[in-house]
C-alpha cells in the first residue's frame, strides 16, 4: 500500500508531519510519503495504492 499527503500553503512542514504520523499509525503497513502540494485551496490532497490493484492490473483484470 502506498499513501501519498499532499500538504497545502497554509499548512506547515510540522502539521504535515503529524497528519502522516497518523495514517502511518492507522496503516503501518503503508508507505506513506509527504509533499509539499502548495495548493491553494485544500489543505490535503490525499492519494491512497494498493498493490493488489496493481497485481491486477498487470494481469488484465479490472477490480470493481
Amino acid at each position: 500500500e502506498y499513501i501519498t499527503i499532499f500538504y497545502g500553503e497554509d499548512i506547515t512542514e510540522k502539521q504535515a508531519s503529524k497528519a502522516a504520523g497518523i495514517f502511518s499509525s492507522v496503516c503501518p503497513h503503508a508507505d506513506v510519503n509527504l509533499l509539499s502540494g502548495g495548493q491553494p485551496v485544500y489543505y490535503y490532497l490525499i492519494s491512497a495504492e494498493n498493490a493488489t490493484m496493481h497485481a491486477a492490473q498487470a494481469e488484465g483484470l479490472t477490480l470493481v
